[in-house]
């Protein structure tokens, strides 16, 4: 944590001033399409419990917690509520402060030097994970895990540099939004899906009794409920899961191009060679094949990934180094 004073800011507007970019145009239409999923959602819902509110008046409704949730989700206790779901705890142990803390410090004032909106209040966390890793959370954490105690020093304050650049550009709002958007959604289904489960055994009950008396052959009586756990496995296994994996692709995406920026600012804050010897040890450090097949092929199967090929990291920084080296 850093002296001096900070500017008030807001996460929810920061964020709302970000969408003019052009590269948000597809986020802002996946909110959007998003919310009017949602509202559906609760329409049907309405509908279902027999209100006797008017359409616009849900639409009200719905748009306002929409906002109330997402400006939750986009402040400093969504910011809490990330860190506990991660396990990123305060770093207690004495020499791991000794070590950390210095190195922080350091990363930390000529992050703020670069770009003086960077909260004075960031905090380092730790997640007990053997994996070599950190990230950041919201606008004022840090998260380091216990795997990256392993690395050198400078290597530790390349990591740093990088989740510094996450913090600059305000990276992680998206990633919160996007996750956020899909767990409300994905709440309205299920409470559509229940819905449905309730009718279908209750016209497995009515088909059964009808059977019974014979006033329904056993084919219709089993028609009906499958025809729902049709419409149930359309909603939950084809729908829901289409649409998440398309927010997740949209996160993917984001990550990707948010992690080049991480990079460069690193390597603006003098770190850019001790990042690129840990990402020297990764297995993806080199160019894979060079066929076109091939190149076709990876590019397919890494559409998931949150993040680039290192390879491609490693050659993004050089290239960057070299242009900066001949002006």
């Amino acid at each position: 944590m850093m002296e001096g004073t900070e500017k008030k800011t807001y996460y929810i507007l920061d964020f709302f001033k970000t969408l003019k970019n052009p590269r948000k145009i597809p986020l802002l239409l996946y909110l959007v399409v998003d919310f009017i999923f949602l509202f559906w959602g609760i329409q049907i819902l309405l509908d279902f419990c027999s209100t006797s509110l008017s359409t616009e008046m849900v639409l009200f409704l719905s748009l306002l917690g929409y906002l109330v949730v997402i400006s939750l989700a986009l402040s400093p206790y969504g910011e809490v509520l990330f860190r506990l779901i991660n396990k990123c705890q305060p770093i207690e142990d004495p020499v791991i402060q000794e070590r950390v803390y210095p190195l922080f410090q350091e990363v930390y004032e000529r992050a703020r030097m670069i770009q003086p909106e960077i909260s004075n209040q960031v905090t380092l966390f730790i997640q007990q994970n053997e994996a070599v890793n950190a990230f950041a959370t919201g606008r004022s954490s840090i998260c380091i895990t216990s795997g990256l105690l392993g690395c050198p020093d400078d290597v530790i304050k390349g990591v740093l540099a990088h989740e510094f650049g996450h913090l600059a550009h305000k990276d992680i709002d998206v990633i919160v939004l996007l996750n956020v958007a899909n767990w409300m959604l994905n709440i309205a289904l299920s409470m559509i899906w229940l819905m449905l489960l309730f009718f279908k055994v209750l016209v497995k009950l009515i088909g059964w009794l009808s059977w019974r008396e014979g006033k329904m052959s056993y084919a219709s009586a089993k028609l009906f409920p499958g025809i729902i756990g049709f419409i149930q496995f359309l909603l939950i296994k084809v729908f829901r899961n289409l649409w998440n994996l398309i927010g997740n692709l949209l996160i993917r995406f984001s990550d990707r191009d948010a992690e080049y920026r991480a990079d460069q600012f690193a390597s603006d804050l003098g770190y850019g060679e001790a990042l690129m010897q840990l990402f020297r040890t990764f297995p993806d450090a080199t160019q894979g094949s060079t066929t076109p097949l091939l190149q076709l092929f990876e590019k397919i199967t890494s559409i998931g990934d949150s993040h680039p090929a290192t390879w491609k990291r490693i050659e993004r920084l050089l290239k960057k180094q070299s242009e900066a080296v001949s002006v």
